[in-house]
């Protein structure tokens, strides 16, 4: 939130006066970032010591836990970089990508929808935060679609439970977040299509990429 009040934006004036692609912009984000590695840094180091101390104390291990070693860290620290690039360059939420990860990396399905919702929440109540300083908010429109959106969560998070309960597995669970991912694959193919055949019309090049700082000059 505060970086984003620093840097500002296309119709939200930074709090500094910063310009994109300014020096006080380049060193607002190099901040950010060496703070961003930090918390990951600390993060990996914390869960290491938890799993050393676990081992030390031989706490028992329940075989649906998993074993955060050095290699496992570093892997799935790979793995998000690599999928919040790809899922930033696409344009498409990185769940999308994450779940069938974490299916293959064997965590539970139900894990893993939670892990999904909580990264979301937070991820939302920044953007919420910038986008109502910016002006960039209709309320009445949000109370609507955010009241309808919340009762449906409720209810499929109730009937989801329910579901569980009944089957005695999560099953269905691994095949819905399948469906969803290969929905979102369809969804992006047909964008990119409709990007390509519009590139076409206007007989512009498909891979014309303008500088980053281009629109700042």
């Amino acid at each position: 939130i505060l970086i984003a009040f620093i840097r500002g934006g296309k119709d939200l004036k930074s709090i500094i006066g910063s310009k994109e692609c300014s020096r006080a912009d380049w060193i607002a984000f190099g901040v950010y970032t060496a703070f961003m590695v930090g918390c990951i840094a600390l993060c990996f180091m914390v869960v290491y010591r938890e799993q050393k101390l676990k081992k030390l104390s031989k706490f028992p291990h329940h075989p649906d836990e998993h074993l955060f070693t050095k290699k496992f860290l570093w892997g799935v620290n790979i793995i998000g970089l690599a999928i919040g690039f790809v899922s930033t360059n696409i344009g498409i939420g990185g769940g999308a990508i994450m779940t069938p990860v974490l299916l293959k990396l064997n965590f539970m399905p139900q894990v893993i929808s939670y892990t999904s919702m909580y990264l979301i929440v937070w991820n939302r109540i920044v953007s919420a935060i910038v986008f109502f300083a910016g002006g960039y908010v209709v309320v009445d429109y949000l109370l609507l679609i955010g009241g309808v959106m919340f009762v449906a969560i409720l209810l499929s998070e109730f009937k989801a439970n329910q579901m569980v309960k009944k089957a005695g597995r999560q099953s269905f669970i691994t095949f819905t977040f399948v469906l969803l991912v290969l929905l979102s694959l369809l969804a992006v193919l047909y964008t990119t299509w409709t990007f390509i055949q519009d590139k076409r019309e206007k007989n512009e090049k498909l891979l014309d990429f303008k500088p980053f700082c281009a629109a700042a000059k």
